[in-house]
């Protein structure tokens, strides 16, 4: 199988384009660890396709690029598995996932008779990059850049102020508060400022590139940080994150490498977009995306990547094989 070559792939060491990797490069299985790569080919193919999910996300390649797919069937048997997995009579959960090209997705169709989704694709685990220094705690800047204002002030408005104030202390941080005409505005000590500019970093207005490459635990606190700065707000069984286009999409991707899916939306009349996830921690197999066309597109330069086992691309995270 191949992939287009401008699509863009996660590896250990940063994002690359599919044309950019190399034998012994790195990338990600589905299940959060790396694999080698074997070998790297460019070609042009004579057939090209373009496979939609439901949540607007998309990936190209040529007719031989598959992925490993639920049905309705495997979606219910998974269902009552989990529902009697802790029964002592329980055993392993073995149905094999489907095998589909993107050439016989095109063919059979992706929607039924009733024209429902057939086909859905899990979400991948988190991403295991490799643990790093960071100039702040993740959960001390999630803090801080979730609870920033225009302004530059910071305001508590997620959780109890001594429980925040609890949770930083854990990272040899501490909080002060004072009214600000009726509100409760909060300072961070030392400042978070300073310490970005004591460990020579750039003092971020977003997330930077490496927060977002840091360890899975790293990555958990920067978004606990951000959920109770109530930068990302609940909403039902959901929560929503409300923001420009370049944090938005910075705290998507950290949201997506946490191997949760996320919808995207415009707000209408307004630079503004709503973020929303869902977070199933408890039962993270429950997460997929459906896929909602496959069309033939003209053909385009692609790649063919050699890997034993399946591997993640594009900003969505998504598993091909």
């Amino acid at each position: 199988m191949a992939i287009a070559a401008d699509t863009p792939v996660p590896t250990p060491s940063g994002w690359l384009l599919a044309k950019d990797l190399k034998p012994a490069d790195y990338v990600f299985k589905p299940r959060g660890g790396a694999q080698a790569i074997g070998s790297v080919q460019a070609y042009i193919p004579t057939e090209c396709y373009r496979a939609v999910f439901d949540d607007g996300l998309e990936v190209v390649g040529d007719r031989h690029m598959a992925f490993a797919l639920q049905d309705k069937v495997w979606r219910h048997h998974r269902q009552n598995w989990i529902n009697g997995r802790e029964s002592k009579y329980a055993k392993r959960f073995r149905r094999p996932l489907k095998v589909k090209t993107l050439m016989e997705l095109a063919k059979e169709g992706v929607l039924d008779r009733r024209d429902r989704k057939i086909w859905s694709l899990q979400t991948v685990a988190p991403l295991e990059y490799p643990t790093m220094d960071l100039p702040v705690p993740p959960y001390v800047f999630g803090l801080w850049i979730g609870s920033k204002k225009p302004s530059g002030r910071h305001f508590a408005t997620g959780k109890d102020f001594n429980q925040l104030q609890k949770m930083v202390r854990q990272f040899g941080f501490n909080l002060t508060k004072s009214d600000y005409h009726g509100r409760t505005e909060i300072n961070f000590r030392p400042s978070v400022r300073e310490s970005f500019t004591y460990a020579r970093a750039e003092i971020p207005n977003e997330i930077p590139q490496y927060y977002l490459e840091a360890s899975v635990e790293s990555r958990q606190m920067l978004l606990k940080g951000l959920i109770d700065a109530r930068d990302a707000r609940k909403k039902g069984t959901k929560y929503v994150i409300t923001d420009t286009w370049l944090s938005i999409r910075r705290k998507q991707q950290l949201v997506e490498g946490l191997g949760y899916k996320t919808n995207l939306t415009k707000r209408p009349s307004a630079t503004r977009y709503d973020l929303f996830f869902h977070k199933n921690d408890e039962h993270p197999e429950k997460t997929h995306r459906f896929l909602s066309k496959i069309e033939k597109i003209a053909p385009r330069q692609c790649v063919h990547v050699a890997v034993d086992d399946e591997f993640v691309v594009g900003e969505g995270f998504i598993s091909v094989c």
